[in-house]
């Protein structure tokens, strides 16, 4: 039989124009270049009327690196400039010309030293603002001066564009080249013939995993055991005791936890094998990726590519329930893209049936939110599976799944309460109560109070019956501490400003959760811009790219972070086995911070973005069933972090940004005919 005709010419159809346009518009609003942000223009100076002289203190490399940023400005004449091994003393004396700051939403931070031949500092901003600081004192002391920024010493001068007009001009139209290219890109067609797709060696696992153990490997190695945030310490403390677990950070995870503590109370050997397995992983997904027609060289220039970005080494290498859980997914993407390579009437392969339960039930209960998605995108997945070939096996697949995934969490649910029984004392208990008596749980109050707390700070009024509940938790004046951005500003103030002990507050919720939280339905019902607002607000870190904005975001951390004191004992203190390398890795981390690079590196929209789109165009022209199922774990995924994340935290969208950078690698396959099917064994 002869072969089909294979089309030669490459073009973009309507369709994908207007894709491409309705993506760059959302792209380019996405990057707010055309808001406007407040400036602050401060004149410091000797004050003329007083004697003595003024101390301007920049620590570190500060002086040199505003200066080259245009944030201050040193007369030529009247200031001495004394440089020390860790900070830049300027020392002017009347009629010395001022210093001029220059400072937008990054602060500029300076020290002044209050001495007994200090004179008066002025402050001038140009728009009707002035201070004088009195630098006069017996005693030689030092106090921080902060220009712009929120907590800025003086008031904005005014505002100003984020960027000029042909700076947005130039930004709209790389965008516009960068989608056109895309899809010109993915547009293409097989030329004078058909292209067969590769058949990878299995020898590509180890190139492809190779960039991820080498980051790994060399965080573990700089940072010693690892990194550690507070609530990771916590449940480690509680997986090498007894008596002490609590619900929120997962018994799954904190049982998985305590088999490794058996051995040793070091985090440790957890995190190298959780590393190892996340490289593999990730190896495995991108050698699927190659049998859809992705280029070998192209396939590791994207691991390595990863591998480097400061959001994979950190986040692999931290203790806790998240990376085991994207480990699992990262897994249960490779499983769903194999399976669905196959042709239809094959028989699925048990062996990889067996790896997608397995690695789904694994990532679902390491946390918890995660477990509707899987299930939601498995059942998807066997029901393709068995309209193509009727094989009963895979019912039994999805019982056993079902099965499991209800039978452990009440299993390990039931160890929990008995080991508390056994090894808590009745008053120690207390603690535990919100987690299993609440009515509507502990997680839920993170949002009755955040939106009490938004229609307190916007000035809502709430029928005094209905608010009752809350202000006999703290005063109605502390309700108001509020920030849209996340849900601990308010809890803070609760912690801060609580009339109950613990039992009594305990006892409180289980009376009156409930009616609070159908207080804060009728309010939202009545104001729903109020609802609107918060939650536009606090999502702001998923959709909005925001060039040059540094909003309040948690971006990851390197070593130990506030831990648990019981924490310490059992693993050491954070410690290096090569200085030099945590140095450069700190370096490289503060670096992708700046808030000139902290929205390609930190901001998830814009890899969202990308990925969706090229995801798109390669199912316009592929009817890939697997890569369906796998763009629907992002999908979903940010589809419920829209409803309910309750913290800027870049770690709950880095599993969704992950798989679509993955994804993202399918911009360079080529299309041609289907390569022959792997062995079931492959």
């Amino acid at each position: 039989m002869s072969s089909p005709a294979i089309p030669t010419q490459q073009r973009i159809t309507a369709g994908r124009w207007l894709a491409l346009l309705a993506t760059a518009i959302i792209i380019f609003l996405s990057l707010d270049l055309g808001g406007v942000q407040p400036e602050f223009r401060v004149k410091i100076a000797p004050a003329s009327a007083k004697e003595g002289s003024v101390h301007v203190v920049f620590y570190g490399r500060d002086f040199d690196a505003y200066r080259s940023a245009g944030s201050l400005t040193v007369p030529a004449t009247g200031w001495q400039i004394i440089r020390g091994a860790d900070s830049t003393v300027l020392v002017g004396q009347p009629p010395a010309e001022a210093l001029e700051i220059k400072a937008r939403d990054v602060p500029v931070k300076l020290a002044l030293v209050h001495h007994a031949g200090g004179g008066t500092l002025s402050m001038d901003n140009g728009a009707g603002y002035t201070h004088s600081i009195a630098l006069q004192s017996p005693n030689e002391t030092v106090s921080s001066l902060v220009i712009g920024g929120p907590d800025s010493a003086a008031p904005p001068s005014g505002e100003v564009a984020r960027f000029s007009l042909p700076v947005q001009i130039a930004a709209a139209a790389a965008v516009l080249a960068l989608l056109i290219a895309i899809t010109w890109q993915m547009s293409r067609r097989p030329q004078a013939g058909a292209i067969r797709l590769p058949s990878p060696k299995r020898i590509e696992i180890a190139f492809f995993a190779l960039p991820f153990l080498l980051t790994t490997c060399a965080t573990l190695i700089a940072f010693v055991p690892g990194n550690v945030s507070y609530d990771g310490s916590l449940q480690w403390v509680q997986a090498a005791g007894r008596g002490e677990l609590f619900e929120p950070l997962g018994y799954p995870a904190t049982y998985l936890m305590r088999m490794f503590t058996r051995a040793t109370t070091s985090p440790l050997p957890l995190l190298i094998l959780q590393s190892v397995l996340a490289a593999f992983g990730m190896a495995l997904v991108l050698r699927e990726l190659r049998y859809r027609g992705v280029p070998f060289l192209i396939t590791l220039a994207m691991a390595t590519a990863i591998a480097i970005t400061p959001q994979y080494f950190s986040f692999f290498t931290n203790l806790g329930k998240d990376p085991l859980s994207l480990m699992g997914t990262l897994f249960f993407a490779w499983a769903l893209l194999h399976l669905f390579r196959q042709p239809k009437n094959s028989r699925p392969s048990w062996k990889i049936l067996s790896a997608l339960i397995a690695a789904g039930l694994f990532s679902g209960l390491m946390r918890n939110n995660v477990m509707p998605i899987i299930l939601l995108v498995l059942a998807c997945a066997l029901v393709l599976l068995f309209w193509r070939r009727r094989n009963y096996a895979l019912i039994g697949a999805g019982a056993v799944f079902l099965i499991a995934a209800m039978v452990i969490p009440k299993v390990l649910v039931n160890q929990a309460t008995q080991e508390v029984d056994k090894y808590q004392r009745p008053a120690e208990r207390v603690r535990i109560l919100p987690n299993a008596d609440l009515p509507l749980g502990v997680f839920t109050n993170l949002y009755i109070y955040h939106l009490f707390s938004a229609a307190m700070a916007n000035g809502v009024a709430v029928p005094e019956e209905e608010a009752k509940p809350f202000f006999a938790i703290m005063p109605q004046d502390q309700w108001k501490k509020y920030s849209c951005y996340m849900t601990d500003t308010t809890m803070a103030s609760l912690g801060r400003n609580i009339r109950f002990t613990q039992q009594e507050y305990n006892a409180h919720l289980q009376q009156h959760q409930t009616a609070m939280a159908k207080t804060v339905v009728g309010i939202v019902q009545d104001h729903p811009g109020l609802l609107f607002d918060r939650q536009a607000c606090i999502t702001k870190v998923l959709w909005q790219i925001g060039v040059g904005q540094h909003p309040f975001q948690a971006t990851t951390m390197l070593g130990y972070d506030i831990v648990d004191k019981r924490f310490l004992p059992l693993a050491g203190e954070s410690r290096t086995l090569w200085p030099s390398l945590r140095h450069q890795i700190q370096r490289y981390e503060q670096w992708t911070e700046n808030s000139s690079r902290f929205w390609l590196f930190w901001k998830p929209a814009l890899p969202l973005m990308l990925g969706f789109f090229i995801v798109a165009l390669y199912l316009a022209r592929n009817r890939d069933v697997g890569v369906i199922l796998v763009a629907l774990l992002p999908v979903i995924s940010i589809a419920q972090l829209l409803l309910v994340i309750p913290f800027p935290a870049y770690r709950y969208a880095y599993p969704s940004v992950l798989i679509m950078l993955l994804l993202s690698t399918l911009v360079f396959s080529r299309p041609g005919l289907a390569a022959q099917t792997a062995k079931a064994s492959d």
